[in-house]
């Protein structure tokens, strides 16, 4: 029984470039993460979902999901269809797009120094 844990290689990682999780609240309270995976795997290709409303339900009754599809395009779209456009159980469906986790923004001047001041030593 050898080769039963063939795991898929990393490289498939590349679509990480732009941000293909969103960020959803307002899901209804009683929802599983199994519901929630397979309401939103209607709109796309889900790879994964994550729920964040650890011990502190009590103080936080809008529990934050993390959803996270195969490729940022899909997310993107997903995000523009469903966005304030959906009640579920009275409550309406918010969702954004989660940053991507590796690199600020592609604002590189203004960091670590003024553009155009490396001369004056």
């Amino acid at each position: 029984g050898s080769g039963a844990m063939a795991l898929p290689t990393h490289h498939a990682e590349v679509a990480d470039a732009g941000s293909c999780g969103m960020r959803v609240s307002g899901v209804p309270q009683s929802w599983s993460k199994q519901q929630v995976h397979s309401y939103f795997a209607q709109h796309g290709k889900v790879r994964s979902v994550h729920s964040r409303k650890d011990g502190s339900q009590s103080l936080c009754e809008d529990a934050l999901w993390l959803v996270k599809f195969h490729c940022p395009e899909e997310a993107a779209k997903i995000v523009a269809q469903l966005h304030r456009n959906v009640q579920l159980e009275g409550r309406t469906l918010r969702c954004r797009l989660q940053a991507p986790d590796k690199a600020p923004m592609t604002t590189s001047a203004g960091y670590g120094g003024v553009p155009g001041a490396r001369g004056s030593v």
